[in-house]
């Protein structure tokens, strides 16, 4: 299962700034949306996270603790 807690677009703990979201027109920063919205439209991240692209890992504790959560 893909966590957004695991996904480098998670940023303050619950909004999702995935690039698939766009640009804003004023500020030229990527758009950000509740994480939990994304992941409920299928349109977007949806449940499969679709958008999903791991952290970086910095620990050999990081690693072990994503890969059993497959």
């Amino acid at each position: 299962m893909k966590f957004c807690k695991d996904c480098k677009h998670l940023w303050g703990g619950n909004m999702c700034q995935s690039p698939k979201l766009g640009r804003d027109i004023v500020t030229g920063r990527v758009k950000q949306f509740s994480a939990a919205g994304i992941r409920n439209m299928e349109s977007k991240c949806g449940q499969a996270g679709c958008w999903f692209d791991p952290k970086p890992v910095t620990g050999l504790s990081e690693v072990l603790s994503w890969l059993t959560q497959k």
